[in-house]
């Protein structure tokens, strides 16, 4: 069974800067690959491949204003193209709407990393390409301290390693094989998906204990400091959208300083509740 693992890490400052560095790329290759496909598609030529696209992406970076390109691990350009192509693919089949170019105000940076280029130890995750250097103190750089030691497995098969920002901390999210005895134990805090959102199993939490199966387990819900965090939340959002309305003039909102902050102090106070009721990060 294929089990997927979310946990936090705590990089530097150095190694903030290179996984941004890759998120911005990714974004660029994907907006890039998405506008060749829309491109491609008004001129009356249908659908263009993902190897198509590589092709002509490889060629772009031979122009000089496009070289920092070369820096960027392939994996990472490459998966960024499949996914635009796929999204044209299915906006031209119908399934989905046509997809959007991706903000870098709005969208939530991430990327995808090839799996031989990552290694799991207990209290860190290396990533071999953040430093090229063979020296002893650049390869420093590559271990990224996690919060929650001993979350991934070490030995073992992993797979669809990916890296993203949710605002506040950088996360990484790999898939893990476990054996079917391992599977077959019920986690309280498990996560399952039904009609394309998450839904917990914790099922009739009215009271300050619940039970799911013969096991009984504390209501967090209920905690004193939940309610308190919940209603500043209420307050902080409520303020927000006044200062919304107020800073509007026609279509547009001009935000101020004031509102960015309150924003980083929404995200924050989301990210601690979100840990306060569901502290793990397994997916099954």
């Amino acid at each position: 069974m294929i089990k997927t693992i979310r946990v936090m890490m705590l990089p530097n400052n150095k190694q903030q800067t290179k996984l941004f560095q890759y998120a911005n790329a990714a974004r660029y290759t994907y907006n890039w690959a998405l506008r060749k496909e829309r491109e491609n598609h008004k001129k009356g030529q249908g659908y263009l491949s993902a190897d198509e696209l590589e092709e002509r992406f490889m060629q772009l970076k031979e122009v000089e204003a496009y070289r920092w390109l070369s820096e960027i691990p392939e994996a990472i350009k490459t998966q960024a193209i499949k996914e635009a192509g796929n999204a044209y693919k299915n906006f031209l089949a119908g399934v989905t709407n046509c997809p959007k170019f991706k903000q870098k105000e709005r969208s939530l940076p991430g990327f995808y990393q090839e799996k031989t280029k990552v290694q799991f130890t207990h209290a860190h995750i290396i990533v071999e390409s953040l430093s090229s250097s063979n020296r002893k103190n650049r390869q420093r750089i590559n271990k990224i301290r996690v919060a929650q030691h001993g979350q991934i497995p070490v030995d073992g098969s992993h797979g669809n390693i990916r890296f993203s920002f949710d605002g506040n901390h950088w996360y990484a999210t790999v898939e893990v094989m476990v054996s079917e005895k391992e599977s077959s134990q019920k986690d309280k805090n498990c996560i399952h998906k039904e009609n394309g959102r998450e839904r917990e199993m914790k099922q009739e939490r009215k009271g300050p204990t619940y039970y799911l199966g013969k096991d009984t387990y504390k209501n967090v819900e209920t905690l004193e400091k939940v309610k308190k965090l919940e209603k500043r939340k209420r307050r902080l959002q409520r303020s927000i959208a006044r200062k919304y309305e107020k800073n509007k003039k026609g279509d547009t909102c001009y935000k101020t300083r004031n509102m960015i902050k309150k924003e980083k102090e929404l995200q924050k106070l989301s990210s601690r509740l979100a840990n306060i009721l569901c502290p793990t990060r397994v997916v099954c």
